[in-house]
């Protein structure tokens, strides 16, 4: 017969999935759900298929495989109540700590209760069963590609991980397609490491970065571990403010990464080492999509594939990381990648356009004038996005709330760092809309001297008005009804936040011009006036928000990428989606 692989994505990515992790144990149970799944295994041949008509007993029978050879051993079953008799085992599993991975099927037409038959809700198992439990997408694109891709690499991580265990996949799959893939395609396997293992080799030709998400305090020996990286394996740290690095080799790429019209050759890294947690800089983020590969390090060892590249996954400490590849090179000096990257960083810098008075326009007046060792904390959003764009001087600490990524809380985080040391002065800058969400942790009686608040008053969420945003693009002014909020808090009142700051006994600033920010800022971070905590309130306007970030998304011009993008301009979105569809119909006809 002509039967060869499934045609569904899914079962292809599995099965490749499946050979290149060294899981060849299949228990089956017959059904027509996963006759697919089945088919696929049986012709590929070198799986080890054994045949249980009761779920109950394959469970079993899988535990037995397991426990005797050491080996991960997988289940398939159909739809219904087939996979409810898989619990009993599956808890066998979970107590011994047994690698079994369930898949369960389903068909792609069924709808989740809709009085469909064999339809049953796997959505959520007994916490005793299974470690991880996970459906796959239908794929219909390459985000549904990305999202299966990930899910079954965490699950067969997870077969193994602290100890080991049971997973569950559950797998939807159309049951009438076609066996008809003779080839296999190669999925993107994310390989696993822990302390225990051997690591791989980093060509001593690598583009190698490493990037920094928001982070702990540094301890020295990271540091040094870092610094001494970088030099015998030409590499730089790419960071922003909520990372709290400031080694010897860090370059701060934001305005370089924001360019429209030019996207610089520094950011085709081919390999990208992953730390921290959530990264603020979202410009950075967008660019380095085009590292070839990235490692992800930390110790709680999820998979976190935050650039689409994830190739190698270590769950370990950093510095142990860092010191074990210090002693796999030789030592060597060369900082020709940093020196490259930080040239063309510095450059563009330095080629910064009249901007007018805006956020943009207060952070990179103020940056250089906060004083030495000072705390500050940053709301999100517009705020976060123009204080990333310049340096703050050596030795502050810089934090933002990166992890919810809400506007809520800004103020409360950064009265609570205040609270640590009362002597050292703890800045927050931050918009509006987050300043009115949590303005009553102003009234809190454990608010000090400390204290220096920036507000920065637009009258509405100016994120949603900028020029690149799709809100903007699509709404206009419209925007400020709703998805802006325009409006709200006494639409920049001049005495709302005056009366109410200094009824509390705050000192209260503003300004609404270049000439009155001056003059209002000296005081502000005048570090020797330490009578009254301070809110300075500074007034801009939306176009002039947006006309700033435009000047500093277009001081580079790349003139093919300027001429795609005026062809683009001229043709619309449906012409576009149209230009498209014809260029990929030619390609399929060319591969004919």
């Amino acid at each position: 017969m002509n039967t060869y692989y499934s045609k569904d994505k899914n079962i292809l990515m599995l099965i490749s999935l499946l050979k290149q992790n060294n899981i060849k144990k299949v228990v089956v149970s017959p059904g027509t759900a996963n006759v697919y799944v089945v088919a696929s295994l049986q012709y590929d041949g070198q799986f080890e298929m054994y045949s249980a008509v009761d779920e109950r007993g394959a469970a079993y029978l899988a535990c037995g495989l397991a426990s005797e050879s050491g080996e991960p051993v997988m289940l398939t079953c159909t739809g219904a109540t087939a996979s409810r008799n898989y619990f009993p085992g599956l808890t066998e599993a979970f107590y011994r700590k047994l690698p079994i991975l369930a898949v369960t099927s389903a068909s792609v037409d069924i709808y989740p209760h809709n009085l469909a038959p064999q339809y049953i809700d796997r959505s959520s198992q007994p916490r005793d069963t299974v470690k991880y439990s996970v459906r796959l997408p239908v794929i219909n694109s390459e985000k549904d590609i990305e999202e299966s891709n990930l899910k079954i690499n965490r699950a067969i991580w997870e077969l193994h991980k602290d100890g080991g265990g049971p997973v569950h996949i559950d797998l939807p799959t159309d049951w009438r397609g076609k066996l008809t893939e003779k080839v296999l395609p190669l999925a993107r396997c994310i390989c696993n490491y822990t302390y225990e293992d051997d690591l791989p080799q980093i060509p001593c030709d690598y583009k190698t970065a490493i990037i920094v998400g928001a982070h702990m305090k540094w301890t020295k020996e990271l540091m040094v571990a870092i610094e001494t990286f970088c030099e015998r394996y030409n590499s730089v740290v790419l960071v922003e403010h909520s990372s709290g690095y400031r080694g010897r080799y860090h370059v701060k790429p934001t305005v370089l990464a924001a360019q429209e019209m030019y996207v610089s050759p520094c950011f085709s890294v081919d390999l990208l080492i992953h730390i921290g947690n959530t990264i603020g800089d979202v410009y950075t983020n967008r660019r380095l999509t085009y590292a070839k590969s990235v490692w992800r390090v930390s110790k709680d060892g999820l998979l976190r594939d935050t650039f689409k590249r994830l190739s190698k996954n270590f769950e370990m400490d950093e510095t142990f990381f860092f010191e074990a590849y210090n002693k796999k090179a030789e030592e060597k000096k060369d900082l020709s990648f940093f020196n490259e990257l930080n040239f063309e960083s510095q450059k563009i810098l330095e080629s910064l356009p009249d901007i007018p008075f805006s956020s943009i326009w207060a952070a990179r007046t103020i940056v250089g004038s906060i004083p030495e060792f000072s705390n500050v904390h940053l709301g999100i959003g517009n705020v976060m996005r123009a204080f990333n764009l310049f340096h703050f001087p050596k030795g502050i600490n810089a934090t933002a709330n990166t992890g919810g990524w809400g506007i809520d809380g800004a103020l409360s985080t950064g009265l609570g760092i205040s609270l640590v040391d009362p002597k050292k002065l703890t800045f927050i800058f931050l918009g509006d809309l987050a300043f009115f969400y949590d303005m009553n942790s102003l009234g809190n009686r454990h608010v000090g001297h400390n204290l220096r608040i920036m507000l920065l008053n637009n009258g509405k969420g100016v994120e949603m008005r900028i020029h690149e945003s799709g809100v903007q693009k699509n709404l206009g002014d419209l925007a400020d009804y709703f998805s802006a909020a325009g409006g709200h808090f006494g639409n920049q009142s001049r005495k709302l936040v005056k009366h109410y700051a200094e009824n509390l006994g705050f000192k209260y600033l503003s300004a609404d011009s270049e000439e009155s920010f001056l003059i209002s800022m000296s005081e502000f971070v005048d570090s020797s006036n330490c009578e009254k905590p301070i809110v300075f309130e500074v007034f801009t306007s939306d176009k002039e928000e947006r006309e700033a970030w435009y000047r500093i998304c277009n001081i580079y011009s790349d003139p093919k990428i300027a001429t795609k993008r005026k062809i683009a301009n001229i043709l619309g979105d449906k012409g576009v989606e149209v230009a498209i569809k014809c260029r990929q119909s030619v390609i399929k006809m060319i591969n004919k």
